[in-house]
């Protein structure tokens, strides 16, 4: 049995083409190797000066300077007596429920939509809760 072999290279993949004479058929083989990994940008809407040098988010940074305050009040946190005795730490709550619409998810989702870049936004949002 006689065989023609050709080999191209298109971008990354290697691609080589047998043609059997005795059978008359061809058959393609396709080989690539993988792609160098891309940097990871975990944190693709956050500027880089809200990522520590570490690479996580600067946490402190983001709370204080969240857009929330622009439409929640702030609410105050209270010590857990009775939870503090039973764990020996010194437990406090923050009280969302104290916000006019009694939940803390105002935040996350008024913070995200408020960091939205404005040439993404007539895309609009849907949003859902579940409870």
């Amino acid at each position: 049995m006689s065989r023609d072999v050709s080999t191209s290279i298109f971008g990354e993949t290697r691609v080589t083409q047998i043609l059997c004479h005795s059978h008359l058929s061809a058959m393609l083989e396709y080989a690539s190797s993988a792609p160098a990994p891309l940097k990871e940008n975990k944190y693709p809407r956050l500027d880089s000066i809200d990522i520590l040098d570490n690479g996580t988010p600067d946490y402190l940074r983001l709370i204080l300077t969240s857009k929330v305050y622009e439409i929640l009040k702030e609410t105050p946190l209270t010590y857990a007596t009775n939870l503090s005795a039973k764990l020996g730490n010194e437990i406090y709550l923050k009280r969302e429920d104290l916000q006019e619409v009694f939940s803390f998810k105002i935040r996350g989702a008024y913070n995200f939509m408020a960091h939205i870049p404005k040439d993404e936004r007539w895309k609009g949002v849907v949003t859902c809760s579940a409870g």
